[in-house]
């Protein structure tokens, strides 16, 4: 009987290494139309319980082949009980010591053109559901910025629905989790961000040519934030304190005591004081309605010398916005400035 077993699993294996090397220029493509990045599966590296393994998988930008996601090992496995109560494909996929080396606009997908034929909906019901059970490292380029991340994320076919609940851990500086539930297109978006402090001294950003590097501070976070076709809305908070922020190419440092946002009525408000820059220093308050039809983003605030009884510079202004299938969009921004003299 086990020489039976281990004869049954031998050619199931060499059937399932065949089947994937016809198969794997074909699977390859497809997920490259997908993912709009270019695909390498790897090798195929041995049967496992109720799937096969992987080595070598890659995820690589196509405008950029140093930004990129790789895999030593990956597991992909039916999940046969679920997959019959649901009705459903429900298929496990497992990345082990991944690494993800990318920039910014990574997981940006160009407008593909698509024939009509292509873009019937697809009959097949299955979700997708990855798991990062260890930290993997991941390093934004351009920047200073590295953490390790795990979590969960899983992708419905039937509505394009995407869920994630991660975790990440910045070297000892601190904790942040991360959930999130949207549609791709993103008509339906529920986004919550918590974290009781992480310290931003060291990070470091590139923003165009000019480098931006913390040399304090720290950020807080319980805020959450929901979005549907009728209704937007917040709740929580986040925050930014004792900010010691020093930019390329300035000659001095900008300084925040505090600088926070909490939502209230519906309404996202941020104000800042004692923004500070050499002898200047600035108060700002922000508006941002959540839930008309015509946003407004309502900027008040002032500028003037730290010894100054009185601001030299008052200000205010407003900026419209609104969300569509791209995403958030801005219109021109109206200000006003007095002088005193």
């Amino acid at each position: 009987l086990f020489s039976l077993g281990f004869l049954g699993t031998f050619l199931l294996n060499n059937f399932l290494r065949e089947t994937y090397i016809t198969k794997k220029a074909e699977l390859e493509k497809n997920i490259e139309n997908l993912l709009d990045k270019n695909v390498e599966l790897g090798d195929y590296s041995g049967i496992r319980f109720l799937g096969i393994s992987l080595a070598n998988t890659k995820i690589i930008d196509k405008e950029n082949i140093n930004s990129s996601i790789k895999a030593k090992n990956l597991y992909i496995g039916i999940m046969p009980l679920n997959s019959f109560l649901n009705q459903k494909w429900i298929v496990k996929i497992r990345p082990e010591k991944t690494e993800f080396n990318i920039d910014r606009d990574f997981f940006k997908r160009k407008k593909l053109n698509i024939s009509r034929e292509k873009t019937k909906k697809s009959k097949l019901n299955y979700d997708l559901i990855f798991q990062l059970n260890n930290y993997s490292n991941i390093y934004l380029n351009n920047s200073e910025l590295g953490t390790k991340l795990k979590g969960n994320f899983i992708y419905k076919s039937k509505n394009k629905q995407l869920i994630a609940n991660l975790k990440s851990k910045f070297n000892g500086k601190g904790f942040l989790k991360f959930k999130f539930n949207t549609n791709l297109n993103m008509e339906f978006l529920r986004l919550e961000v918590f974290s009781r402090g992480i310290s931003l001294k060291g990070f470091q950003y590139n923003i165009g040519n000019r480098k931006i590097e913390f040399k304090e501070g720290n950020f807080k976070s319980n805020f959450k934030f929901y979005k549907s076709p009728n209704k937007k809305f917040c709740k929580g908070r986040f925050s930014f304190t004792k900010l010691n922020i020093e930019l390329e190419d300035f000659s001095e440092s900008i300084n925040s005591d505090l600088t926070r946002f909490f939502c209230k009525d519906k309404n996202l408000i941020g104000n800042s004081k004692k923004l500070n820059y050499g002898t200047l220093t600035s108060n700002f308050n922000l508006n941002i309605p959540l839930n008309m039809t015509n946003n407004r983003i309502d900027l008040k605030g002032s500028i003037g010398y730290v010894d100054s009884l009185n601001p030299d510079i008052k200000f205010s202004g407003n900026l419209p916005y609104w969300f569509d299938k791209r995403g958030i969009n801005f219109g021109n921004f109206d200000s006003r400035f007095n002088i005193n003299r």
